[in-house]
């Protein structure tokens, strides 16, 4: 009897150890797991803080592309008056006189004289062939208007100035 009792009280205490020994691996196994759970949620906010930085970037980004295009439309229509009237002089060949020049926006009238319906078709004709110019349209053309002791031939046409943007694409 003593012999099992003292079996008894060994198996126990190897039990007790055994408990003991398996409660400590699986405390710090859980310590560990924690330990790597706090550093993945530490390595979340950080990256979440990163992701906030980069779309603040691109709110950014997008804020200045706006302003660019606003700017380059700015330039556009300060430039087109001059950039017209440095394409007028190729346009109009000798023999076409301009009376009268309106521009809205980029929607141009121009009515004028011409001694020869010849010069009048060079002239559309420069004028349909412009890159510059779109939707190039010849109204009239009245024939037998004396000026200055000539006849002359009048003319009305239209179109639309399309300057070229730079070649830059933002």
């Amino acid at each position: 009897r003593r012999q099992f009792f003292s079996y008894l009280a060994a198996a126990i205490l190897v039990a007790a150890g055994v408990q003991w020994g398996a409660g400590v691996y699986f405390s710090q196994q859980k310590s560990m797991q924690e330990e790597r759970n706090a550093e993945l949620t530490r390595h979340i906010s950080y990256l979440d803080q990163q992701l906030r930085g980069l779309s603040q970037v691109r709110d950014q980004h997008e804020s200045i592309l706006t302003r660019l295009r606003s700017v380059e439309a700015l330039q556009i229509k300060r430039n087109k008056t001059t950039d017209f009237m440095s394409l007028l002089p190729d346009a109009i060949p000798p023999g076409v006189f301009v009376d009268k020049i309106e521009m809205n926006d980029f929607e141009v009238e121009i009515n004028g004289i011409s001694d020869s319906t010849a010069n009048i078709t060079t002239m559309l004709d420069l004028l349909e062939r412009s890159a510059k110019l779109a939707d190039v349209e010849m109204h009239s053309i009245v024939s037998w208007k004396k000026l200055f002791g000539k006849v002359f031939k009048t003319f009305k046409v239209s179109f639309v100035f399309a300057p070229q943007k730079d070649e830059k694409t933002w």
